[in-house]
């Protein structure tokens, strides 16, 4: 008689799963140990790690970036993972995570399909899939976070009192998006993502006792608000972590300065700032003639002075390539790192985050008194964040170009394609002396032109599957909500799970939106908000579909009356 793990579809998972670890895992991807300020920062940090230097020898890069990436890929290469077959595992083990919590009460079949659409999504074999970025990691953490929030969510939703599963659940969402602040910058959205999970579970919560809130009701307000501001304390600690380590090292408790310190003030002020009469270009934050007026307005040998004359000129072709109405400037957020480049000039050898942001301060103290003293520069309110104001954006239809970019962003991740990022090419030539030195450690190999061809094939042929899967989904979600919106009360299409991965999707696609429209382009991050919009259209067929066993999905859940 045949084991239980292969009957039924214990049998699909094992078969998915099987094709998965030996036809996808072990694929090669492309190798860009060339690329200082992305994969070749990520592997050159990894490396440090490996050697017990936790990021390297200071210098202008070593806070810029969230270092979970290089901390788990080294981790990983540790035990002779390299980090393609490393984030293709966390990966995996992600989808399981969701699969087996947001949609722990679906159909098998639907579960299945949610399966493997998520782990054949066309964007994980695409361009930037398959580098080593950040992405690898901060992927499979949002997945397990909206797989764990939304069980937290349903338990809310049918338990009277709290359980060991429950708080596990809370814990758990917490840590994800703990772990996802020192993975990414853009911090906010997380922020905001994790917000809306805790009023959303507030609702539910109240919701579910509101026939006894009027008892003792101040205790219990006290209680929630204890159990909020824990789980927030909770999803800082991972930053308090990293801002310890980096003080230790690096003398100065930070963990990001591309989020925190000294260096997105001066960003943000510079953003502030233009030429009385000047027009605002489109994707150029700081014209060439503003910073020549503030060189002009700030005393000669002063911090500002120095940094805003160290700017070096080759950034400016980055954004030209791309934004051709930005050539002669720097456009967007090249910006950035030109900046950083300009105040590692200044620094003196052996400088440290410390001195860095010593350096940075005085920068703003020096041109908060040239905007209180010149009659030339128009200083307004300093910027939060990288953002410039809309009256910056320097564009003559400013809707136009928001529905331009929105659309363009929308139909990448809505729309399903085979190679949504363009067709890729595995056998990229790779810099020799720095494979050697960075991607050889990690067990990052080359791959021959050959070689490429057979695993092109096989990635070509997952992600055919994986755009099929995706356009079952739409239509499955499609079906459900239209018939269920036309046979249930509109108090029983509640489900603020649905409402919590919209909101978010929204956001990230807003997001990325903004990005194109006063930064580098969206495309590349739309990976990923792409397996969230998977884990958006399973959620809405397991919910609405009025078919099978989602009825029984729908009845462990308390209806709204």
């Amino acid at each position: 008689m045949a084991s239980p793990l292969f009957r039924g579809w214990n049998l699909a998972y094992f078969v998915i799963l099987l094709f998965y670890i030996i036809a996808i895992v072990p694929a090669p991807g492309i190798s860009l140990p060339g690329s200082p300020h992305d994969d070749g920062l990520f592997m050159k940090w990894s490396n440090s790690i490996l050697d017990g230097q936790w990021l390297g020898s200071w210098d202008i890069l070593s806070t810029s970036k969230g270092p979970l990436h290089s901390v788990l890929t080294a981790v990983a290469a540790r035990i002779g993972i390299n980090p393609f077959a490393y984030k293709r595992i966390f990966y995996l083990v992600g989808s399981l995570v969701f699969v087996g919590t947001a949609l722990n009460k679906a159909p098998n079949w639907l579960r299945v399909v949610t399966l493997i659409t998520l782990l054949l999504d066309p964007f994980q074999f695409g361009n930037m899939g398959l580098r080593n970025l950040r992405e690898g990691t901060y992927i499979p953490l949002q997945i397990i976070a909206f797989g764990l929030g939304t069980w937290s969510l349903d338990q809310l939703r049918k338990q009277i009192k709290f359980k060991v599963s429950l708080v596990m659940g809370l814990l758990g969402t917490a840590t994800c998006f703990g772990l996802i602040l020192i993975t990414r910058e853009g911090r906010m959205v997380a922020w905001v993502e994790l917000a809306a999970w805790l009023i959303l579970g507030g609702l539910v919560f109240a919701w579910r006792h509101r026939q006894q809130l009027h008892h003792r009701l101040g205790i219990k307000l006290l209680a929630a608000l204890l159990v909020v501001l824990g789980i927030v304390a909770w999803t800082k600690l991972p930053v308090l972590a990293i801002s310890g380590l980096n003080g230790f090292h690096y003398r100065s408790f930070i963990s990001n300065s591309t989020e925190e310190g000294e260096f997105p003030s001066l960003y943000g002020r510079l953003l502030g700032i233009s030429v009385s009469g000047e027009a605002a270009l489109a994707r150029v934050p700081v014209r060439q003639t503003t910073l020549g007026a503030i060189i002009q307005e700030s005393d000669s040998g002063s911090h500002l002075s120095r940094i805003l004359n160290n700017i070096p000129s080759h950034w400016r072709i980055h954004g030209c390539s791309i934004y051709p109405e930005t050539c002669g400037e720097i456009g967007g957020g090249w910006f950035m790192w030109a900046l950083r480049d300009a105040i590692g000039a200044v620094l003196e050898p052996g400088a440290s985050e410390a001195s860095f942001q010593r350096v940075v301060q005085s920068a703003n103290s020096e041109l908060d008194s040239i905007c209180k003293q010149s009659s030339m520069l128009l200083c307004s309110s300093p910027q939060v964040g990288y953002k410039p104001s809309m009256s910056r954006w320097g564009f003559r239809s400013l809707i136009n170009e928001v529905a331009k970019e929105g659309s363009r962003i929308a139909s990448l991740v809505l729309i399903p394609a085979v190679y949504p990022h363009g067709k890729v090419t595995l056998a990229i030539e790779q810099v020799g002396g720095l494979h050697e030195t960075l991607a050889r450690p990690l067990g990052i190999r080359k791959v021959s032109l050959t070689e490429s061809f057979k695993w092109h094939r096989i990635l070509r042929a997952a992600s055919i599957l994986g755009a099929a899967g995706k356009w079952l989904m739409i239509v499955l979600a499609v079906i459900s909500v239209g018939l269920a919106t036309m046979r249930s009360r509109l108090s029983e299409l509640w489900d603020p799970v649905c409402v919590w991965m919209l909101l978010c999707l929204g956001l990230q696609l807003a997001t990325y939106t903004l990005l194109g429209l006063t930064s580098f382009p969206g495309d590349a991050y739309v990976t990923m908000a792409s397996p969230l919009f998977i884990g958006l259209l399973a959620r809405l067929s397991a919910y609405y579909m009025p078919l099978g066993h989602s009825r029984q999905f729908r009845s462990n859940l308390p209806k709204v009356s």
